[in-house]
């Protein structure tokens, strides 16, 4: 597995359409393997294909602190009415964050590495990882989602400070940074 250089705020490939991923390939393999570590490496939360500059529908997601799962052409079907208010940062927008308005449940539809169909429900933190990191293989950045005047940035020194705590720096979920979990709901994700 390698790192793979996570593209930041200005790369074309942030703002493109990812494509359906068709088949299973050992290179999509390898893929996916290098997004779980390099979203690990970030202490990311989630991680889109578009963040790595391959404008391809798959997203890594933390469901849990040991549980990493990689999702081929992940769609939500549907979003809850009910809502939810949380600080949102990104990988791809190093140490910047905002407050995005998220459905507080969404049921997702995507496939396995095996290219089996999986339909999920998820809630709160969860949900809100699964929006960000869609929203990224849309071509839809977390700054696009924010409500005005609520950005604000932090320090590196507070950042690594953060992960020194063992604190998830402000969501970098999605391949994205969420801040510290699920809490604050604030986090960086893809």
């Amino acid at each position: 597995m390698a790192k793979l250089e996570i593209v930041c705020d200005g790369h074309p490939t942030l703002k493109k359409q990812a494509k359906s991923i068709r088949k299973m390939t050992d290179e999509m393999r390898l893929l996916a393997d290098d997004m779980v570590e390099t979203m690990l490496c970030s202490n990311g939360v989630g991680l889109a294909g578009n963040q790595v500059n391959r404008p391809v529908r798959i997203i890594t997601v933390m469901h849990a602190q040991d549980d990493v799962r990689v999702y081929i052409n992940p769609r939500i079907l549907k979003f809850s009415k009910e809502v939810q208010y949380g600080d949102e940062g990104c990988l791809s927008f190093p140490l910047l964050y905002g407050t995005v308005c998220r459905a507080d449940r969404v049921t997702v539809q995507a496939q396995t590495l095996d290219m089996k169909k999986v339909k999920l429900d998820a809630e709160g933190y969860l949900a809100r990882i699964f929006q960000h990191e869609i929203d990224h293989l849309n071509g839809i950045t977390f700054t696009e989602r924010a409500e005005p005047d609520t950005f604000y940035t932090i320090t590196r020194k507070e950042y690594e400070e953060d992960i020194e705590d063992g604190e998830a720096p402000e969501d970098t979920s999605s391949g994205d940074k969420e801040a510290s979990q699920p809490a604050d709901d604030s986090s960086q994700a893809g």
